[in-house]
């Protein structure tokens, strides 16, 4: 299993993609419209003490906490790559990608081929991964595993090597 994480996905959402992504769907233009001038129309103040700056515009990212926000995300993330030995678990901005098999080099090779399927992805589509706060966990009951491959994200291995757990 791989625990990746996605650092502040909603507010570095690529809201061009997004429209992109929209309009690829079918949405209307009038959609379309509202869509775009809710993304846009944002602005923010930072205070320090009792000073207010100017108003700034936000340039990426979706609001959260909204209804709206969340289904925008998930209209964003709806095209991630499928693939038949892999499973994903995603909740917002977590996701969980799993497989199984009898030999543990098969697990690890499913989830490497799918992870450099994903990262192309993740880049084509602007969503950076905190690779030193994602993990690989593998499940087993075997009692002696040897040693395995780390998983590498971009070249990086991710930081836990897959470990034994019960």
């Amino acid at each position: 299993m791989l625990f990746v994480d996605i650092p502040k996905a909603f507010d570095k959402i690529w809201q061009d993609g997004l429209i992109s992504k929209m309009m690829r769907l079918g949405f209307s233009d009038q959609i379309l419209k509202v869509i775009h001038s809710y993304l846009n129309s944002r602005e923010f103040r930072v205070r320090v003490e009792n000073c207010l700056s100017s108003p700034r515009p936000v340039k990426s990212g979706i609001p959260q906490g909204s209804l709206l926000g969340s289904r925008l995300f998930n209209l964003y993330i709806n095209d991630i790559p499928k693939a038949d030995n892999v499973h994903l678990a995603m909740y917002a901005d977590d996701t969980a990608i799993i497989s199984q098999h009898t030999y543990n080099f098969k697990i690890i090779e499913r989830l490497q081929n799918y992870f450099t399927r994903l990262q192309l992805w993740l880049i084509a589509w602007k969503i950076k991964v905190n690779a030193s706060k994602s993990a690989s966990l593998l499940f087993t009951k075997q009692r002696c595993i040897g040693n395995l491959p780390n998983i590498y994200f971009l070249t990086n291995p991710s930081p836990g090597s897959l470990n034994l757990s019960t």
